[in-house]
């Protein structure tokens, strides 16, 4: 469902971009970019909020991480290893 605040939102987008060509022709050139900028800001707060996309879970056991590195070498043995074969 969608919120109340959305709602709203979408209600002043859609009257204030109605009156803003509605009055296109009376107003000054900074009355109008004001106008704009404010309708821009409501599109802008439409677009990038809301809900985030639901994220289902997926079984652990279909999870695969990888190797485990249990018995391989350290970090500082390989960086160890690195640093001395190539010449420091």
């Amino acid at each position: 469902m969608v919120s109340l605040t959305r709602l709203i939102n979408w209600t002043a987008l859609i009257v204030g971009t109605i009156l803003f060509l509605m009055f296109q022709g009376e107003v000054d050139l900074t009355q109008r970019i004001a106008g704009g900028t404010v309708l821009l800001a409501l599109a802008s707060l439409l677009i990038f909020t809301g809900r985030e996309k639901m994220v289902f879970p997926t079984n652990v056991e279909s999870v695969s991480t990888g190797p485990s590195r249990a018995g391989n070498e350290s970090v500082r043995g390989r960086t160890r290893r690195s640093i001395r074969d190539a010449g420091f």
